[in-house]
């Protein structure tokens, strides 16, 4: 895997990955079929390229081990910098699989479409999760499916789990912040008696906006 990617400006890891207190160099990020690709390993590992940015979208990516190791950083951002990343995102806590879609949609927008720096484009797409409603984010995802930045089924989780029924049942509505409720419904043409119920307002909230979804993503590098 890392031959192939040998080549390539950008690396992208959207999979599982796992931190070990009890040796950092055994923490990895896991492959298919369930193969770790472990600190250790790409410490050992030499002349795969030198990527401008390895984005690491899976959890717990960015920790390090200060206690056995003070004087040195030990991780997976250290061990891909050692192979000659100049920078590196990454994450400090599990994190959530629709909310990092579009954070990571949105990066990509602002550093690839935009040519915006990482550090730069990551500050932007926090800001722009955290201050965006469930309405604006399933327009925006819209949008991200037709232009390939999302796939069709990350569309349908989102927004599935974007309407408000969806965020009243999440297992984190404790922090989904509703703001307001659409007191103009568009009107629908029925006949007298026809049985048909009125339209119903929307309930708009901010569904990300608590640091959970967002401040656990850190850029390491340049």
């Amino acid at each position: 895997m890392l031959a192939a990617l040998k080549s390539k400006s950008h690396w992208h890891f959207a999979s599982h990955g796992t931190f070990s207190w009890e040796d950092a160099r055994r923490s990895a990020l896991v492959m298919h079929g369930r193969t770790p690709l472990t600190v250790g390993q790409l410490l050992e590992t030499y002349d795969v390229g030198r990527p401008r940015l390895v984005v690491l979208s899976a959890c717990e990516t960015g920790l390090y081990d200060i206690n056995l190791n003070p004087d040195e950083f030990v991780g997976l951002p250290a061990a891909f910098m050692q192979l000659g990343a100049a920078g590196v995102l990454s994450t400090l806590w599990p994190v959530a699989d629709d909310s990092t879609a579009l954070l990571m949609a949105k990066f990509y927008e602002l550093h690839m479409g935009d040519g915006l720096a990482p550090p730069a484009a990551l500050r932007r797409a926090q800001a722009w999760l955290r201050q965006s409603s469930n309405t604006d984010l399933v327009s925006y995802a819209k949008v991200a499916e037709r232009q390939g930045r999302l796939q069709w089924r990350h569309l349908a989780e989102i927004e599935r789990g974007l309407s408000a029924e969806g965020l009243t049942r999440s297992r984190n509505r404790a922090l989904v912040q509703w703001i307001a409720q659409d007191a103009k419904p568009k009107a629908r043409e029925t006949k007298p008696d026809s049985g048909n119920a009125a339209p119903t307002a929307k309930r708009i909230a901010l569904p990300y906006a608590h640091p959970y979804y967002w401040a656990g993503f850190v850029y390491t590098g340049l």
